[in-house]
């Protein structure tokens, strides 16, 4: 269905860039969504690459790095999960909590890597 929505980005630099920025904001929604139920399912990798689009959508979105680095700590990537984390967590810090009570990072807990990472 059609939708009319009214969006004033006449204050910003460059309009067009923002009406795309704010697009991709919302368009990113439904691949993230997408992860979720593909992840349920058990297909990681597919989640994976649902994320990734997501995150290319909206780089800025700390919930997209984060449910990649449990979707790759799903599948044994370790290194992935960190790079992941550390971005989600350096972006919003209150995600510390999170990942420290997150059952896909068991394995990773050990690592003095991920203890520093959460460290409070």
């Amino acid at each position: 269905t059609d939708r009319i929505v009214n969006i004033n980005v006449d204050d910003s630099e460059n309009p067009f860039k923002e009406l795309h920025r704010i697009l991709n904001v919302q368009q990113s929604g439904p691949h993230n969504t997408k992860a979720t139920e593909l992840a349920n399912q058990g297909k990681f990798a597919e989640a994976i690459a649902e994320l990734k689009i997501a995150r290319n959508m909206n780089p800025k979105n700390e919930q997209i790095n984060y449910n990649l680095a449990v979707n790759y700590a799903k599948t044994g990537d370790v290194k992935n999960s960190l790079a992941m984390l550390t971005d989600a967590i350096r972006k919003q810090p209150r995600l510390k909590m999170n990942a420290g009570d997150e059952p896909a990072f068991d394995k990773m807990k050990r690592l003095a890597e991920f203890k520093k990472l959460i460290q409070k």
